[in-house]
């Protein structure tokens, strides 16, 4: 079959299926060449949205097949008639999807029911282009948490990383990483790949929904790559076709299509229900409407009744969603004359009634007046006192005074003796309104005496100090003391006093000099402690495989740090780093040690190697890759994530065990010394760990006690062969979205990791 002709013919199974696998719409009638003038084919739609308990939910966002069309509450005109997809989502809900049909030029009414999410959830829908697919979802740990085969689900998940694979025979494999956050909604589709040469084949099915004794229904199929087909109730049917079928008894038939090629078949399954037949015409549809009371004042509530028989569906004026009786309460804010009209359609053809509802205006008495107030005198000494009077007249007046006077008769007296400046205001309200009026009563106070506060120098030097040197702190006040923070206390007005810290990190002081009357003066200098160097004493690493043949050469590699002079068993001079050939004749178990020395001493490590006489399986040596990266939760020169902290060459694809030697060197001062690695492959792409403990990442919490060199486990990942690089990432940088590895938190200073060097073990499958 040519390019175009399967195109066409998927076409028609498109159209097939979008107009029978729902709705089970009938087909349109056989093109008789006749023209026929098209009605006018759009509508209004309006849509809402409210939550379960049915309280309105505004500016939710709303999708219309698929394209974002505005917020609700939302009006929207020219909706072609059809099948429509509607969508509707907000922070915080479930997502609200259904499928809609628009069939008349009458609006329609739509109100999406928001569930509202679980707390400290998310929410994850799956949608699938094909059938036929099995789909399956897995957490962090790999534990499988649903698998499924329908083409939409959706789940209320945990934050957190999870694992999608979809597959299906003649499909490629698809697998995704997704991530789940708090309040959110996360839409996955998935659109499989075909392989070539694998084709199953295809069958769509299309018959109506009823149909009745004796009365021929059709069916319509169509398929594709199938050598057969086979449909219940036709005979000889053909890969493509349509035919009528006539049922002799009522009730409801299961229709059977089977396509057949060397891959395979494939069946799908549609249904008919057939009735007797119904002799009795439809009976047009009938409706009547009322509003109670017919006259009403603005922002008074009347109510709508409608009731309706014969009738399929009802729409009211006013009245979102109505159904085929029922009342609704509706208020206007503007005067006027309001007809509202109700509309029934049904089987028999469509009804209309009407009724009116007059909104006047409301009678208010005229508003108060305030006829006078005043203080007398305007302007007092604080302790003597001013007379406040006021007159105020109108029909049911409430007449009220601020500061703390309250309500009052609509004439009257109140003595006042602030004891600064006050504003007095009174309000009259009635129904007509409220006014109100204001005198501002002077309060003259007596002078005190002034004193100034104390001054003060302070200063905490050098701005920046090394771990365990000593900083000056230095003050100078003409007040009587001054106390300073950090453990220095109360001091007298001048001195200087010299301090260490126990760790690294910004350390601030604040002085308070203290005067005559309580007068104070605070100055505040800080110092940054620098943190301990890394140690000098030397590092050396040795990769020697687990097994070898007698007689066949054994690799045997070395590295070196800080080293002067290194010793390695089997190698003569081998220098501070290199790699060495070594065969061995006899059978047995050797150990092979390596030494490193520098002027502060020597480091020996081993490993041993079996020499065996059967033949053995190639192995993969460790990789070794120098790092030296440092990173910092805060610091003022130490990144958070070094993007480049070392680089390797991977020559065999597989699982790979990555440890990290750490130099941590602040003891149990800091105590979120942690952090996680990311690796990226030479085209840059981010690989993540196959162990991962917080999301996609696998953090490697501190290691307490004194300042030292540990080998930590930082992750099992899949490598391909080529050049790798190494991303150092600290802890603080994920630590809001997974606290669960904080120590005495929050998080606060440098909690700097440095990482010496990486290994990189092969772990055999």
């Amino acid at each position: 079959m040519d390019i175009k002709r399967a195109a066409a013919r998927w076409g028609i199974i498109l159209l097939l299926l979008m107009g029978y696998g729902c709705s089970k719409a009938p087909l349109p009638p056989e093109n008789e060449g006749d023209t026929v003038e098209k009605p006018n084919n759009s509508s209004r739609v309006i849509i809402s949205s409210a939550d379960q308990e049915g309280q309105i939910v505004d500016s939710a966002q709303v999708y219309w097949d698929g394209e974002f069309i505005g917020d609700t509450p939302l009006t929207e005109d020219g909706i072609e008639f059809g099948i429509h997809s509607l969508r509707v989502q907000k922070a915080g809900y479930e997502l609200f999807s259904e499928s809609v049909e628009i069939s008349s030029a009458h609006p329609a009414y739509f109100e999406a029911i928001l569930k509202e999410l679980a707390i400290n959830k998310g929410q994850l829908i799956i949608t699938v282009a094909q059938d036929s697919v099995t789909t399956t979802l897995r957490n962090s740990d790999n534990d499988i948490l649903d698998q499924f085969c329908c083409q939409e689900k959706s789940f209320i998940l945990d934050p957190g990383g999870y694992f999608l694979k979809a597959e299906r025979p003649g499909y490629q494999l698809f697998h995704v990483a997704v991530e789940i956050k708090i309040d959110s909604i996360v839409i996955q589709n998935i659109q499989l790949e075909r392989i070539e040469n694998t084709e199953m084949p295809e069958v769509a099915l299309a018959i109506p929904d009823s149909g009745q004794v004796n009365v021929p229904v059709v069916f319509s199929w169509e398929s594709n790559n199938a050598v057969s087909v086979d449909i219940d109730y036709v005979e000889n049917p053909g890969l493509s076709g349509r035919r009528e079928v006539i049922f002799q008894l009522a009730g409801k038939k299961y229709v059977r299509a089977t396509a057949y090629n060397n891959a395979g078949s494939i069946t799908v399954v549609d249904s008919i229900v057939i009735a007797d037949p119904v002799d009795d015409p439809q009976l047009p549809p009938e409706i009547e409407i009322s509003v109670q009371p017919e006259i009403v004042s603005t922002g008074e509530n009347a109510t709508i009744r409608w009731e309706s028989s014969n009738a399929s569906s009802v729409a009211v004026d006013y009245v979102p969603s109505a159904g085929l009786s029922g009342a609704w309460q509706i208020n206007f804010n503007t005067p006027g004359e309001y007809q509202i009209l109700a509309h029934a359609y049904g089987p028999g053809g469509e009804a209309v009634a009407a009724a009116s509802l007059i909104v006047e205006s409301p009678l208010f008495p005229d508003p108060p007046v305030i006829n006078e107030f005043v203080c007398t005198p305007d302007s007092i000494v604080a302790g003597e006192t001013a007379i406040l009077h006021w007159d105020v007249s109108g029909e049911g007046v409430s007449v009220f005074i601020d500061q703390g006077i309250g309500a009052v008769g609509q004439t009257g007296n109140q003595n006042v003796s602030p004891d600064v400046g006050t504003l007095y205001t009174i309000s009259a309200s009635n129904d007509g309104g409220t006014v109100s009026k204001s005198v501002f009563l002077k309060v003259e106070e007596l002078p005190e005496p002034v004193f100034p506060p104390p001054t003060l120098d302070f200063s905490v030097t050098p701005e920046f100090v090394e771990f365990g040197n000593a900083l000056n702190v230095a003050w100078s006040s003409d007040g009587y003391q001054v106390i300073i923070d950090q453990g220095i206390g109360v001091r007298g007005p001048y001195g200087t006093e010299e301090m260490t810290f126990s760790s690294p990190g910004w350390k601030v002081f604040t002085a308070v000099a203290y005067g005559e009357n309580e007068q104070t003066t605070i100055k505040v200098d800080s110092v940054f402690i620098n943190e301990p160097v890394s140690p000098e004493t030397p590092a050396i690493w040795l990769a020697v495989v687990d097994s070898a043949e007698v007689g066949s050469p054994v690799l045997i590699e070395w590295h070196s740090q800080n080293a002067e002079q290194v010793d390695v068993d089997y190698v003569s001079l081998p220098g501070l780093n290199g790699k060495s050939e070594v065969i061995f004749y006899s059978e047995g178990r050797r150990v092979i040690t390596a030494t490193a020395y520098n002027q502060t001493g020597q480091v020996t490590v081993s490993d041993t190697l079996e020499v065996v006489l059967s033949s053995v399986e190639p192995q993969v040596l460790p990789v070794y890759v120098l790092s030296l990266a440092k990173v910092a939760a805060i610091h003022p020169t130490v990144p958070a994530i070094v993007n480049n902290a070392g680089e390797g060459v991977i020559l065999q694809e597989g699982y790979y065990r990555v440890s990290a030697t750490v130099w941590y060197n602040s003891g149990d001062v800091q105590k979120n010394e942690s952090f996680f690695i990311t690796i990226k492959d030479n085209l840059q792409n981010e690989i993540y760990p196959e162990d991962s403990n917080a999301g996609l990442f696998k953090v490697v919490p501190d290691d307490p006690g004194e300042a030292h060199l540990s080998e930590r486990n930082a992750g099992l990942f899949y490598l391909q062969p080529g050049d790798v690089t190494f991303v150092l990432h600290h802890y603080y940088t994920i630590s809001e979205e997974y606290p669960q590895f904080i120590v005495d938190g929050p998080i606060n200073g440098p909690e700097s990791v440095e990482v010496v060097s990486f290994k990189l073990e092969y772990v055999q499958p």
